[in-house]
């Protein structure tokens, strides 16, 4: 996550940062991912990368998050199973496709092993039935980011377990 000294920066000047690291991380990969590339991409200068963040994977943390939560908002309050079914049928207009692709398919795989221990998400307040749901929606999500030609499959497993649950 950004250091103290990003959240002290013009609102615009933030935006032009986090637009450049969606831009450099829509299209490679943190293995290949240079702090060069983010920061001529940001027009910002090197040192200034390392005031906000402490390397490339720290960068890419906050575009995920920010990702992610344009994800979850836009499946707030549905069925979770409906919203799914929307967000794979919806994905070529999703600007957040290719991020989200590049995150399934080889970042996601590289954070896990990067990372000593993954956070476990907060279940706390989930019932089991929403709890289950979670689970079963990501992963199918995550299949049709690995496996596209299987959408069809994915979508009939997705009805399936709304009607199980």
């Amino acid at each position: 996550m950004p250091k103290a000294m990003f959240d002290h920066l013009k609102e615009e000047k933030k935006q032009q940062i986090v637009q450049a690291l969606f831009e450099v991380f829509k299209n490679n990969n943190l293995l290949t991912v240079s702090v060069k590339e983010i920061v001529e991409a940001a027009q910002i200068p090197r040192g200034s990368f390392y005031t906000y963040f402490e390397n490339q994977a720290d960068a890419y943390d906050y575009v995920l998050e920010i990702v992610l939560k344009r994800v979850h908002e836009s499946m707030r309050a549905k069925n979770p199973f409906q919203a799914t079914k929307v967000f794979i049928e919806t994905i070529q207009e999703n600007t957040d496709r290719e991020f989200l692709r590049h995150y399934y398919v080889i970042n996601e795989a590289i954070l896990e092993a990067s990372k000593e221990e993954v956070p476990q998400q907060q279940t706390a307040e989930l019932t089991d039935k929403e709890w289950l749901a979670s689970v079963a929606v990501h992963h199918l999500i995550r299949e049709f980011f690995l496996n596209p030609a299987d959408k069809p499959e994915i979508l009939a497993r997705l009805s399936a377990l709304e009607d199980f649950l």
